[in-house]
């Protein structure tokens, strides 16, 4: 169930809310995870993480939309993010994931069967004609491809090999040629490079050619590989049964969200008090964290909820929680908050506990 636009749909559409609370993307949620919502051994919020394994870990994927979806929520955390600590391994974990993905949408074509063996064979050595021809073993697996009746399991597993060996390896020799450039360019050989590696040059020329390149493949294999994405989505992800099962998810998703946002004593108590920490957090609350009973919470929310969503005014103020905030909020914080704790909570389901929520809520299931 591919949730995350769903997620970020629902957030930058909320009725008059702000830039700066828009928005959500997993790998920015991720940053969020780390630093507010994780608790540490310390028994408070936020791990001791290093800045290069942040950088790697937000960078893993695309820091905004294509349609342009604002994000501004995530800006108090990309502000202790920044260039200076990238690193090559960070950037290859990124390239990985691409890689798994061609993989992935090979194996629902075949798992779905919304492509005959032949055609994707077909298209495969049509694309990486020149590629195929560097190793014996990809004649023999296309050979058995081809030749052998082949059970589903045994066909994603060949067609793994076939694939992932081939990316792999083109990426590697992209970067072989990388380093080699680096030790070439102002003469810096092979005996220098050790003692230059910190360099601001080597540390420009890297960033030059892998942050902004945005790839570690070659300008010619890259092309390749945006063909080859092409096919798979016209193939996969533009598919009829795809397209229902992603329908199904958003709608599974709009639904949770609008059984909270109404009712938000439906979610669990570790999920109530995370809305105390948010309002706290978010609001910049300095009041020291108690450890607050749920039921206490949920005596404040029984008592304000339904008049808050009926107020028009969303600067009017209420005393919700002022025992616990020692101030009195906005119908707009309110809301805006709780339709961020609410997104923490459905953003950390898996499919299976999404889909048994949904039914608990509208089906039949207790």
């Amino acid at each position: 169930m591919n949730g995350e636009d769903s997620v970020n749909e629902k957030l930058i559409k909320l009725d008059k809310m702000e830039e700066k609370d828009k928005g959500f993307k997993h790998n920015l949620q991720a940053l969020r995870i780390l630093k507010d919502l994780t608790m540490n051994y310390k028994g408070t919020y936020g791990l001791d993480i290093s800045k290069k394994t942040l950088w790697g870990i937000v960078n893993h994927s695309s820091l905004e939309y294509k349609d342009g979806s604002k994000l501004g929520f995530y800006d108090r955390y990309l502000k202790k993010v920044s260039n200076k600590n990238w690193t090559i391994e960070a950037l290859v974990v990124k390239d990985a994931d691409e890689i798994a993905q061609r993989h992935h949408d090979i194996e629902d074509a075949i798992e779905l069967e919304l492509i005959p063996k032949k055609d994707l064979l077909e298209k495969i050595k049509e694309i990486f004609e020149t590629e195929l021809k560097t190793k014996k073993m990809y004649g023999k697996i296309i050979d058995r491809i081809e030749s052998e009746n082949l059970t589903k399991s045994e066909l994603i597993t060949n067609y793994s090999k076939l694939i992932v060996d081939m990316y792999v390896s083109e990426y590697i020799k992209s970067l072989e040629n990388l380093i080699m450039e680096l030790n070439e360019r102002e003469e810096i050989c092979h005996n220098e490079f050790r003692k230059n590696v910190k360099s601001n040059y080597l540390k420009e020329f890297c960033r030059e050619q892998l942050i902004e390149k945005n790839t570690g493949f070659s300008k010619e294999f890259e092309k390749k590989d945006k063909k080859f994405q092409e096919f798979l989505k016209n193939v996969v992800l533009n598919s009829q049964s795809v397209q229902m099962m992603d329908g199904k998810g958003k709608y599974i998703i709009r639904r949770l969200f609008q059984a909270y946002f109404t009712n938000p004593q439906q979610m669990p108590d570790k999920t109530i008090k995370t809305f105390l920490r948010n309002l706290r957090l978010l609001l910049e609350i300095k009041k020291k964290q108690e450890d607050i009973i749920p039921s206490f919470i949920r005596n404040e929310i029984e008592r304000y909820h339904k008049r808050i969503l009926k107020e028009e005014k969303v600067d009017k103020k209420f005393d919700v929680f002022a025992k616990f905030l020692e101030k009195k909020i906005t119908v707009y914080e309110y809301k805006v908050i709780l339709m961020r704790t609410i997104t923490d909570y459905i953003a950390g389901m898996t499919d299976k506990y999404a889909l048994k929520q949904y039914e608990i809520l509208y089906g039949t299931a207790y």
